[in-house]
């Protein structure tokens, strides 16, 4: 969700047909990211596949955005990444 324009490729569409709360990481435990995604998934007659559509959106999606967008957890995930990097 915080690579928008990315998920709008993966989608073929120019807006979603819903909106979330931003950050993204503020968003409501009943309303998850992943159920949110499955929805513009849906929306756009697509079937959302965890496996292969999240590794397409990263893969393109750049990482410092994305830790900028995403300081709660994808941020400190990243870091312990680059921690174990270095080891």
């Amino acid at each position: 969700m915080a690579s928008e324009n990315i998920l709008l490729q993966r989608l073929e569409r120019n807006n979603f047909s819903h909106s979330w709360t931003i950050p993204v990481e503020d968003q409501d435990h009943n309303n998850p990211p992943k159920r949110i995604i499955e929805t513009l998934f849906i929306n756009a007659g697509m079937k959302y596949k965890d496996t292969s559509d999240v590794p397409w959106i990263l893969q393109r999606s750049d990482y410092k955005k994305l830790m900028n967008k995403c300081p709660q957890n994808f941020k400190l995930f990243i870091n312990d990444l680059f921690k174990i990097l270095e080891l």
